[in-house]
Parts: C-alpha cells; structure tokens; sequence
C-alpha cells in the first residue's frame, strides 16, 4: 500500500509542472501617488484555482510588508471567475488560464516597495497542489518607470497550514 501511495506521489510529480501557477507583478499608475499592483498568474493548463472569497481555498496575498506607502482598501480580482459546479455538486468559483489580481498603493515618500506572499492552490481532477510565489515590487516616483523586481524564488517550503491539510 505505502508503495502505491509513494507510486502515485511520484508519478503526479514527474507529470506537473514545478509551479503550476507563474505570477508576474507589473505597476499601474492610477492617478498621481496612487498606483495598482497587478499580479497576473498563468493557471497550467488543465487546472484551476480560487479566488480570494474562496470558502476553502482562497488565494490570499499575505504577509505583507510595505516601505513608502500604505495599502489602500484589500486585494482584489480583475477578471471574472468562471461559474462552475465542484465536484461536491455545490457551485465555486475558479479561475482557469488565469488569475489576475490587484492591489492598491498610495506612495508616501519617493518610492515604495511592497513585498509578501501569494499563496494559491492548483487543482485537477480532485488532485491540488499549494504553492507560494514570494514577490518584492518597487514603485517609482516616475509611473513611466515603475517596475517589478525581480520576484524571489516562486516557491519555497513552509510549514502546512490548516487550509493545506483538506488537500491531503
């Protein structure tokens, strides 16, 4: 039995991609020191994910850290979930493709930076997979070039939280 389970572990591994939701970070200017982070996440093809109301699984962009500026208001979705039905027959939400997200950022100073965590669950066929993409984004004075840095690595170990443990 542990050989089988052990079997189907590595044969989901072999058949996934690393990540099977890749964040890009990108910066609007809204109007003078308002600005909207974007984070738009390709959603691997043949899987889903949640939106940020999710009951169960929820994206959620979390420990955040900001430096020159103050979140305004919560994280928010861009683009439309697709109405579906789970596969307990009740309806959900999930975003197939992909998943676009923002936030807004009122600057303070010069420049801000703003950094945490997206964490986002991939599922198929009753099987999921909980990532987490760390990211650091600068916001210039100049909209014209604001930019993201270069995301930290896009995933990284972490002790399970509760919501991991339904997926197991």
């Amino acid at each position: 039995m542990l050989a089988a389970v052990l079997f189907s572990v590595a044969a989901f591994a072999q058949l996934t991609p690393s990540q099977l939701v890749t964040w890009t970070p990108s910066v609007e200017n809204v109007e003078g020191d308002l600005y909207r982070v974007v984070f738009t996440g390709k959603v691997a093809q043949g899987y889903h994910t949640y939106t940020l109301t999710d009951e169960f699984s929820a994206t959620e962009i979390m420990d955040v850290e900001i430096t020159g500026g103050e979140l305004i208001g919560e994280p928010y979705e861009i683009n439309t979930p697709k109405e579906v039905t789970d596969e307990f027959g009740e309806p959900a939400k999930h975003f197939y493709d992909e998943i676009i997200l923002g936030q807004d950022i009122k600057v303070t100073g010069d420049k801000a930076t703003y950094k945490g965590t997206i964490f986002s669950n991939a599922c198929t066929s009753g099987t999921c997979k909980a990532e987490y993409y760390d990211f650091k984004v600068s916001i210039g004075d100049n909209a014209a070039t604001a930019a993201a840095d270069e995301p930290l690595p896009g995933q990284r170990p972490r002790a399970l939280r509760r919501r991991d443990l339904h997926q197991q």
